[in-house]
């Protein structure tokens, strides 16, 4: 079923040096908003803050594992990126966010396996 996404605002627990110019940001996700929070691999967040502008938003894909308990996305430094500048340079842990609920439909389709088997006659 799907749902209709929505902003929460959500605080940031973690933030960790990938490279000189990208982060890995953890959210902390209350647990009355666990299921909101729900996510399929290859779904994204998009995140707003107050500190850069109401209108930005930017989109990133979740890179944690779908069931592993944990939110985070990874954020690239771009020049004169709204966003990235912010994350990269002012963003720290306890830092509240406008995240939205996990959507996009670009996930992996699962086949059922096919039943494995020997015919005796």
């Amino acid at each position: 079923m799907a749902r209709h996404a929505v902003f929460h605002r959500l605080c940031v627990s973690d933030i960790e040096w990938l490279t000189d110019d990208a982060v890995a940001v953890t959210f902390d996700v209350p647990p009355d908003l666990a299921d909101d929070y729900s996510f399929a691999p290859g779904q994204h967040l998009t995140v707003r803050s107050d500190a850069i502008g109401d209108d930005v938003r930017r989109n990133y894909s979740i890179c944690t594992p779908a069931g592993s308990g944990r939110l985070r996305i990874g954020v690239k430094r771009l020049a004169k990126g709204a966003f990235s500048e912010h994350a990269l340079s002012r963003l720290a842990v306890g830092d509240e966010l406008d995240v939205m609920t996990p959507s996009g439909r670009f996930t992996p389709m699962r086949k059922r396996p096919e039943p494995a088997g020997v015919q005796i006659e």
